[in-house]
Order: C-alpha cells, then structure tokens, then sequence
C-alpha cells in the first residue's frame, strides 16, 4: 500500500521542482544584500478555478515592511481578481515540504478529510 496515497494533508500537489532551483539564486543574491534583501517565501497556493481544484507553486520576495497577513491577502486578492477562489496558502521549505498553512478557507479541512475517507474506502 503507497502510504501517501492516505496522506492527510493542506498540500495537495508536489512543488515545482524548477521554481526550487531557481529560487537558489535568490539565496545567492539576498545573502550579499544582508538586512536589506527581502525574504524568499516558498508557498504552494491552493485553489478551485471554474470548481475544479487546482495548485500553483509560488515564489515570493516578501518585504521587511509587508507582514504575512498582508502577504496572504495580497495573494488571495491576486488569485480572486482571476476569477479564482483560494483553498489554502501554505508555507514550503527548500526542498518543497510543508512547513505550516498560513491560510485555510472555512470548509477546507473538513473537504481534505472527505477526500482522504473517499480514498480510503475506494482502496480498501
């Protein structure tokens, strides 16, 4: 049995391995700016396009004046005024792991759960 198969989780898709790569540049680069570079964000954003469910790796150069929950709004009104609804915005570490969801939309567990019962039950 493939154990992820039954991974309950907010990261629903694997993080663009490419846009990992290239966000190595921007350690080389922001390491010589010091307190002036702006913080790399690696996110995996979540959302539903015309009802189907879809996921958008994301890399973000986030300013020392912009707070996550700014960020998190920005990212919402972005994805909103393409006519897209956001599930979850999560937090992604170098290597594409989830490190902690900064946003979830009300529903959006209890629909992860569903999904990993309905998989369960398909399998078994």
């Amino acid at each position: 049995m493939n154990i992820k198969k039954f991974t309950v989780g907010i990261q629903v898709g694997k993080f663009d391995k490419e846009l990992l790569e290239r966000s190595k540049m921007f350690d080389v680069i922001g390491s010589r700016l010091g307190d002036l570079a702006p913080r790399k964000r690696l996110l995996m954003v979540d959302y539903k396009e015309k009802g189907r469910d879809m996921h958008q790796s994301l890399m973000l150069c986030q300013p020392p004046e912009m707070d996550d929950t700014q960020m998190v709004n920005s990212i919402k009104r972005y994805f909103e005024d393409q006519g897209r609804t956001v599930s979850s915005i999560v937090d992604v570490d170098d290597n594409g792991c989830m490190i902690a969801p900064l946003y979830t939309c009300p529903g959006f567990l209890e629909e992860c759960r569903q999904d990993a019962e309905k998989l369960f039950r398909e399998h078994n």
